[in-house]
């Protein structure tokens, strides 16, 4: 039991940075993008403008006549896993797949634990709650739960659940 308690305090948590952007374009109105991208260690300011500028070029690139609206970058938080579409990835630091599993079923419960204080229930957002929802993009479905150590994950030293 103290074994399994320490190793959930020790669990290392990774700064979280949320980076977005609304245009209008040509030919439609209030388009927006965002995506979290997971940090080993905190970056620095010029490396939040690199990744924010980076990200604006994409946009750039995919659109034509891009105004850009809103653009910028926030930070959200330090966890253990960080959402992408339909998966969360985490730097390897398991000794098994068995405990990055663990790790993975003890995140989602503290978001839904999250979502149910802040008013949300069952996995479904409360329009008329004022507190932040996490959506977990199906995380919550067990049996949908794919770990992934492919080549490209692992040569960046990371873990990712496809849900």
């Amino acid at each position: 039991m103290w074994k399994g308690l320490m190793d959930k305090m020790l669990e290392r948590k990774f700064p979280i940075y949320k980076f977005y952007a609304t245009w209008d374009q040509d030919d439609f109105e209030n388009n927006g993008t965002g995506y979290s991208i997971m940090y080993k260690e905190n970056p620095s300011a010029e490396q939040l403008d690199e990744e924010l500028q980076q990200f604006k070029l994409g946009i750039l690139a995919k659109h034509s006549g891009v105004i850009f609206k809103n653009v910028g970058y926030e930070f959200v938080e330090d966890e253990t896993w960080c959402c992408n579409w339909f998966n969360h990835y985490t730097y390897n630091q398991f000794e098994t797949d068995s405990k990055a599993r663990q790790s993975f079923r003890d995140f989602v419960d503290r978001k839904k634990q999250l979502n149910h204080k802040n008013g949300h229930i069952f996995n479904n957002m409360n329009p008329d709650s004022k507190e932040p929802y996490y959506c977990l993009m199906g995380a919550e479905d067990y049996y949908r739960r794919k770990l992934c150590r492919c080549e490209h994950c692992t040569k960046l030293g990371k873990i990712t659940i496809d849900h």
